[in-house]
């Protein structure tokens, strides 16, 4: 339980606002594991929705996908 809690702690840090962004974005995922999940899971699961957010993604082209492709091979 230890550990679930310093967890809990880093990952807030991050998220500083945003704490239940994930049960506003994933409401009907939310629900539907809440039915599944033990508190301890279901509070690591919330986390890791919450971290999903953080991510910026943008589509890469051709050129950077070779680059990438060849410095995975060094």
């Amino acid at each position: 339980m230890q550990k679930i809690e310093y967890l809990e702690f880093k990952d807030l840090n991050a998220l500083v606002g945003l704490s239940n962004f994930a049960t506003q974005l994933f409401s009907r995922i939310d629900q539907l594991i809440k039915t599944y999940l033990t508190p301890e899971l279901l509070s690591l699961q919330r986390a890791q929705m919450n971290q999903a957010t953080l991510y910026y993604c943008r589509q890469l082209t051709i050129n950077e996908m070779h680059i990438a492709k060849y410095v995975s091979k060094i």
